[in-house]
């Protein structure tokens, strides 16, 4: 019962971090003056391998609110400028379906 909890956890994350990844690749490729600079590491190929392979267990609750953070930032930077680009509608699409607004 644990195990797929965590298994549960650890795919929302990696669905979230893959569409803010995306997303920012797109934007350094076509937008470079857009993306912060907090955000330029979504970029690096081996970002994926740092984030979620080298951390600890316990890291995972302040990883989740990094993303979230993260996402919130890219909200920003691409208001409404890039809603015809498929990279934007599945990180949006990809928050509404993972996340709930307070």
């Amino acid at each position: 019962m644990m195990i797929e909890s965590n298994i549960r956890f650890l795919s929302c994350m990696e669905l979230i971090y893959t569409c803010i990844s995306k997303l920012v690749v797109f934007l350094s490729k076509n937008h470079p003056d857009k993306v912060a600079e907090s955000l330029k590491h979504y970029a690096d190929p081996n970002d994926y391998n740092r984030i979620f392979y080298h951390q600890r267990n316990d890291d995972m609750e302040e990883i989740i609110q990094t993303l979230l953070a993260d996402s919130c930032s890219l909200l920003d930077i691409c208001n409404a400028d890039f809603e015809e680009v498929t990279e934007y509608q599945l990180f949006v699409r990809c928050l509404s379906d993972q996340t709930v607004v307070w």
